[in-house]
């Protein structure tokens, strides 16, 4: 230990050896000072808290006091038996809380949140119960957040506010649905709605409308996501919020780039990336960029894309997004492979599974687990790609993911017919073309087509081969994917080629 080591261990000894020394009294008394002393630095006291704060979700108003505000609730928790230092613990609990939500470091608030919610009552200890869930729930720990979920919902239930009712079912229904209990997350859902509309809260109708759209999409209901999601919005303009419009407006993107309507998808996440930006809403212009950043990238603009992609990544891991950080890694591992760069698309792949598991997402877990066997069965390590799919799909069963599972049972056909199972081949690819048409995954039953017609192709069924090229050529030209259907036509003019046959490809898309 160096003399200026020693000097720092001797002085913390006698500082607390010090501390130690003063009665309990006098030692309150000095917390209190301390305090004082804080509080006339940061220019006074902050306001006190009302419920209504809370009610409506608005950040309390800033203060110069913030910075202080978690070592300020230790200091009055020691000063207890002081007069009004109950009141300016639950005040510094509370700004502690709201701040580090704030700066989005969610492990750091539970504490506060779980020290505030013991000291207050009725509705308010149901919101702050909440609001630890939330904070516990985006940390990584869906597990742990859902029984305090539930505790504040019976709160509010017994409370009879609606609203934070509302409220506190929506975000439960959140937790359920990234759980795969879509069911279950869609009836609460619609509770959350009904109330929301009960009690006149046009935003939180808007809100939750949105999400059960989101839980319709992921259970391959596409005609009755776009209706709802089509309600939304026209709630949500009504209410005027421009930050959940944007979100709103990102989400029905999605849907309209996964039934191949792109320039739709194009125009409605950029008005997205636009109100979140003039928002401030720093998480979901991340959450944007990365999915205007796959759009570029199935456009073939491969260096644009890969630019985009770490914009976003940088703006994830400066919030601490974890989840999103892992979606928008796996995206960038498909262009990393279909860049030709495997090895990194394969690391990148692994990375992000890593943070699936971290955090328990395991709907984005297994769309990963999909690309990774695919990436595998391309390097001709079959067994493993064979290992990989078959846990994605659980995982897509598990979790009630209709889109990836047909995707993923293509990839599982794929890999029967390389390995001469015929049979399980053409029950996997009928089994995944049946889900396609169900969820209107056009581009991907479009790639079944394509597929099918390589097979035929090379069993020598020239005019069956020819038929199902038509069927791929027809939904990719619908769709407007032209880098697809260029990409699609070359390797079937060399099949054709290398069978000894004609090409039917008829015309340069």
């Amino acid at each position: 230990m160096n003399a200026e080591q020693a000097y720092l261990f001797r002085h913390a000894l006698l500082r607390d050896a010090a501390y130690q020394l003063q009665m309990p009294g006098d030692r309150a008394r000095l917390h209190a000072l301390a305090i004082e002393a804080f509080e006339d630095l940061a220019g006074g006291r902050p306001p006190e808290p009302v419920l209504s704060a809370l009610e409506r979700k608005a950040l309390l108003r800033p203060h110069s006091a913030d910075a202080f505000a978690p070592e300020l609730s230790e200091h009055a928790r020691l000063a207890i038996g002081f007069g009004g230092m109950g009141r300016r613990r639950r005040l510094y609990l509370l700004r502690a809380a709201e701040n580090l939500d704030r700066r989005l470091e969610r492990d750091a608030s539970v504490p506060f949140w779980r020290a505030y919610a013991e000291l207050v009552r009725g509705v308010e200890r149901g919101e702050a119960l909440r609001r630890e869930a939330v904070a516990t729930y985006l940390a990584g720990n869906p597990a742990r957040a859902e029984p305090i979920y539930r505790r504040s919902l019976a709160i509010q239930r017994r409370s009879g506010n609606r609203r934070l009712e509302a409220m506190t079912l929506g975000s439960l229904a959140g937790l359920l649905a990234e759980t795969g209990r879509l069911k279950e997350s869609g009836s609460a859902h619609k509770t959350a709605v009904a109330l929301h509309r009960r009690v006149g809260n046009r935003l939180g109708e808007a809100v939750e409308t949105a999400n059960l759209a989101i839980v319709y999409h992921q259970a391959g209901r596409i005609g009755l996501a776009e209706r709802t999601f089509r309600r939304a919005l026209r709630i949500g303009r009504l209410a005027g919020d421009r930050r959940s419009l944007g979100i709103a407006l990102g989400n029905f993107a999605g849907l309209l780039k996964h039934t191949g309507r792109l320039r739709e998808a194009r125009r409605s996440w950029t008005q997205a990336l636009r109100l979140a930006r003039e928002t401030n809403d720093r998480r979901s212009e991340g959450i944007t960029l990365g999915n205007l950043a796959s759009l570029e990238r199935e456009s073939g603009r491969f260096e644009q894309a890969e630019r985009i992609y770490g914009r976003a990544i940088l703006i994830h891991r400066s919030l601490g997004n974890r989840r999103s950080e892992g979606i928008t890694m796996g995206n960038l591992a498909n262009l990393l492979s279909e860049s030709g760069r495997r090895e990194a698309a394969e690391r990148t792949c692994r990375e992000a599974i890593a943070i699936h598991r971290e955090i328990g997402n395991k709907r984005s877990e297994g769309v990963a687990l999909s690309s990774l066997g695919l990436r595998c069965f391309e390097a001709g390590r079959i067994a493993e790609a064979g290992s990989l799919l078959s846990e994605a799909l659980a995982l897509h069963r598990q979790v009630g993911d209709r889109r990836f599972e047909g995707i993923t049972l293509s990839r599982v056909a794929m890999l029967h017919r390389q390995a001469g199972r015929k049979a399980k081949a053409e029950l996997a690819a009928r089994q995944a073309l049946a889900i396609h048409r169900e969820v209107g995954n056009s581009q991907f039953e479009a790639e079944h087509h394509f597929h099918e017609s390589l097979a035929l192709l090379a069993r020598g069924r020239y005019r069956q081969a020819r038929l199902a090229w038509r069927k791929t050529e027809s939904i990719l030209t619908e769709v407007g994917d032209s880098l697809q259907l260029r990409a699609r036509s070359a390797t079937l003019r060399s099949a054709c080629l290398e069978a000894g046959v004609p090409a039917f490809v008829d015309r340069a898309p």
